[in-house]
């Protein structure tokens, strides 16, 4: 269960920093949302890894909600990456 928890992480962070290294090919506002395209991007990313990997072991998707306060737990961390893609493994557990 460990090394699954590990590989999940591990591929969790690796998608998040993929999707962060073009930050500056979304770097305009969403009228919508208010908020940068590529906030919404990266959240879309973690949110499509995280209930891919949950199908994987028979669990619903989880919310965009769930993601959000994930992220939300991050923010202002210096370990951001690391935080967030552990709040997702987390919702890959089921927790």
């Amino acid at each position: 269960m460990y090394e699954t928890f590990t590989r999940d992480l591990e591929e969790l962070k690796r998608a998040l920093i993929t999707a962060s290294e073009r930050r500056d090919e979304r770097a305009e506002f969403n009228p919508e949302s208010g908020e940068l395209e590529w906030v919404i991007h990266e959240r879309r990313v973690m949110l499509g890894v995280t209930n891919r990997l949950r199908a994987g072991r028979g669990l619903r998707p989880v919310e965009e909600v769930a993601i959000v306060r994930a992220e939300t737990s991050a923010m202002g961390h210096s370990d951001y990456v690391q935080k967030f893609a552990l709040s997702c493994a987390e919702l890959v557990r089921g927790a």
